[in-house]
């Protein structure tokens, strides 16, 4: 089981990263305040001090923060995501964030991630769609770091019978394709546990 690494433990970060703890996986975090986290380390979530720690200790990187600036700060520097990522580690941002400051960052992986791949995966709902495993999330980036994000997701069972794998939020295995970083939601495979299967409405990816 691959170990999941969650930077921006809010409402939205702070209840993904809840069901993958809850689902059995190892969780990294960090976030500006560490008290704001109390309940997920008492879940057990590891805290770490800095984004790039997070991506040295997990297989896929998970961003959930405000705007294209926040993304960027805890992307750069000696501290940031791209000095922790390497070969095989995955960066999917949840965050909702411009179509140009989304293609930027992932050439920034490609050109600095030693070959590392990033997703934009951006949701379309909340707190109520987290919790009862309904999210939506919508995929752009390399179709090989999607399925495999895919697989990941779907490889565990719940601990408790009341939640739902990670997989039903995270991602849908019924889904076909993902388009570039940067497309539009509305051009991307939209990924929900409800969905039987994907119609793409943009040229397939080269």
């Amino acid at each position: 089981m691959q170990a999941i690494g969650f930077i921006g433990l809010g409402k939205m970060g702070g209840n993904m990263a809840a069901r993958y703890l809850d689902a059995g996986y190892t969780v990294y975090g960090e976030a500006r305040n560490r008290n704001d986290a109390r309940w997920l380390i008492d879940q057990g979530l590891r805290w770490v001090d800095t984004p790039r720690e997070v991506a040295q200790a997990a297989e896929i990187v998970m961003t959930s923060l405000p705007n294209d600036d926040v993304v960027r700060s805890v992307a750069s520097g000696t501290e940031g995501i791209l000095a922790g990522l390497g070969e095989g580690k995955t960066w999917a941002d949840l965050s909702t964030i411009s179509p140009r400051a989304s293609r930027e960052l992932a050439a920034q992986v490609r050109n600095e991630g030693r070959g590392a791949q990033m997703l934009d995966t951006p949701v379309s709902g909340s707190v109520p769609q987290v919790q009862s495993g309904t999210l939506t999330i919508m995929v752009g980036g390399d179709e090989d770091a999607f399925r495999a994000l895919s697989r990941s997701c779907a490889s565990s069972e719940p601990r408790s019978t009341s939640a739902r794998t990670a997989k039903d939020w995270c991602s849908s295995s019924r889904s076909t394709s993902a388009w570039p970083c940067g497309c539009s939601p509305s051009q991307k495979v939209c990924c929900s546990p409800n969905a039987t299967e994907s119609t793409p409405t943009a040229p397939r990816r080269s």
